[in-house]
């Protein structure tokens, strides 16, 4: 079971529970929303340039994620 421990919290989460997201407007809709963040670590995108990816829990993230599918997120 792959399991890591939060560098924001300690939290103990597994990885099939997390949700990556690397897109910053999710993440800043997320956050308004009131979910925080599980973990976050650096990264770089396609066009190589440095990005901050955010893990969130799945199932906490699963409506407003499909909110964000059908364009309602706000």
């Amino acid at each position: 079971m792959n399991t890591f421990v939060s560098t924001l919290n300690g939290r103990t989460y597994r990885v099939r529970d997390a949700a990556r997201v690397p897109d910053r407007r999710l993440q800043t809709l997320y956050i308004k929303h009131g979910l925080r963040p599980i973990d976050l670590y650096t990264s770089i995108d396609n066009d190589g340039r440095d990005i901050i990816v955010m893990l969130f829990d799945r199932s906490e993230s699963a409506d407003l994620y499909q909110k964000w599918i059908d364009r309602t997120l706000k």
